[in-house]
This record gives structure tokens, sequence and C-alpha cells, in this order.
């Protein structure tokens, strides 16, 4: 079975829209949209250094790595590595993480982060204090995520929605509705305001772009090319339905022959009456 040219491209953009909704859902539960990595040699507690630091939507990670001193029977310092994560922006306002403190050891529970002392949780996640991490949670507190995170669940709706229809609605002229093209246009526009948030709001130095957010900017992508080639393809079926149309031009007098086809016999004969008195009275 031959497919027209439009609905192949229709089903392309289908099938592009779909995978972007999965990579938008994994690049927003991931936590590595910010990442900075250290030299490993700043020592926040006994024998423990901080080797990286990781930010999300969600959860902000502390790689660690502790080692154990070279003891009399041996000279090799052993090296282990740990990972730290706190859940800064919970579902739930009560749904704590236990964190162990890289000083003391002990474990205590702690909330989100905008209702808790943010010093006291980067000081037990183990971040050292030239890092602006307390800065970075706060701009993240204004706001500015709750923005982030809903464009982005809804722009992986409205993907999943359009691929769909795309998929299943078809018409008989085998191209997208002009509806399509808004969709896939809001689409693209949603899923650009956290790539706007995370580029330039949510940002420090020291915090390069992470895996997470380069994904985002993928998934823009996505959006952005499937809004051009429904836009491409509706405009050029528009284009080449106006070429095909070579049929007399509509005019007034077309348009007052067919009007008189349509009178009845005692109508036109008036009509007829009137145009011969009319001609009698310009010859006089």
């Amino acid at each position: 079975m031959r497919f027209p040219f439009a609905r192949v491209v229709s089903l392309v953009v289908a099938v592009a829209l779909l995978l972007s909704a999965v990579s938008g859902f994994f690049a927003l539960f991931t936590a590595r949209w910010r990442v900075a990595s250290l030299p490993g040699t700043q020592q926040v507690a006994n024998h423990t250094f901080t080797e990286q630091i990781i930010v999300g939507e969600y959860r902000t990670c502390v790689t660690l790595r502790r080692e154990t001193p070279a003891t009399n029977d041996s000279d090799v310092v052993q090296v282990r590595r740990e990972e730290n994560c706190y859940n800064t922006f919970p579902v739930n306002l009560f749904w704590s993480s236990r964190l162990r403190d890289v000083s003391t050891g002990e474990k205590a529970y702690f909330i989100g982060v905008c209702w808790i002392n943010r010093d006291r949780v980067a000081r037990v996640l183990g971040i050292p204090e030239d890092v602006p991490m307390q800065s970075l949670w706060k701009r993240q507190c204004f706001g500015v995520r709750s923005a982030s995170v809903g464009t982005q669940a809804v722009a992986a709706a409205m993907a999943v929605i359009g691929g769909a229809v795309l998929i299943f609605d078809r018409n008989d002229k085998e191209r997208p509705y002009r509806g399509m093209i808004l969709i896939a246009g809001l689409t693209a526009a949603l899923s650009l305001v956290p790539l706007v948030i995370w580029f330039g709001v949510v940002k420090k130095p020291g915090f390069d772009v992470g895996p997470s957010l380069r994904l985002a900017g993928f998934t823009w992508g996505i959006h952005l090319a499937s809004f051009l080639a429904l836009t491409l393809l509706h405009f050029c079926h528009s284009r080449s339905e106006m070429a095909r149309y070579s049929g007399p031009p509509i005019d007034r007098e077309v348009v007052t022959t067919q009007t008189a086809d349509r009178l009845t016999p005692t109508q036109a004969r008036a009509g007829q009456a009137a145009e011969g008195f009319a001609r009698l009275e310009s010859q006089a």
C-alpha cells in the first residue's frame, strides 16, 4: 500500500513526539542538571573529601571520598566513595530525607530545602563552604523550580497527545490539521521554559551543564523540528491546492448570469422589458 508523502511525514513526526515525551520525563526525574566537579582536595571532615556535586529538579547528591589512613601493617591507603543524596523538593512536605552527618556520622531527618536551614544541610551533606550551593537552592525556591517542572510535565503530555492524534486521526487530504501545528508549537514553547530557567536563572560559578540538561535541550530540539515540519507540510499542501485550480475567474458577470438562470419566466420577461425601456431612453 502506497502512502502519500504528507502521511509519511506525519507518522515520522508522531514517532518523534512520542520519543520526546519519554526523553522529557527521563530528564525531569534525573538529578544531573547541573554538575560541579571538584578537585577532590577539599576536606570537609576527618579523612573525607568532596569530589562532585549534582543538582536536579528533586534531589541534590554529593559524592564523597573517604580515606582510611595507612597502618603499621600496611602502607596502602584504602579509598571508599559514597553518595549522600538529599530530596530538596519532596512531593509531600512531610516526606523527609534521612542524612548522615559527614563529620559526626549521626543520622537526622530533613524536610524540603525551602523550609529548613540551608547552611546546616550543606554542612551535613559535605558541601564545601566556597561552593555557592545555598544561593542556588534559594533561587530554586523562588518558584522557578515549579515553573520548570510544570512546563516539562505539560509539554510531555502534549507531545503524547499530538503523537497519538497524528497516528490515529486520519483525514481525507492526509495532512495535519492546523490544530496539530498549534499543539506542536505550544509544546516547543513549553519545553523551552526549563532551558531558559536552568541556563539563565539556576546557575552558579563552578556548576557545569549536566547530562539531564543536555537531554532536555535535545527534547526541545525534537519539539521545534516537529513544529517546523508540520508547518512546512501544511504550507506546501496549501500552495499545491492553489496551483491546481485552473478554473475561470469569479466576477460579477458570471454571478449575474448564474443568477439570471434561476429567474422565473415572468421575472425574466419583466427584466427584458425594463432593459428595452432603458435602451429606448438612452437612444432618445
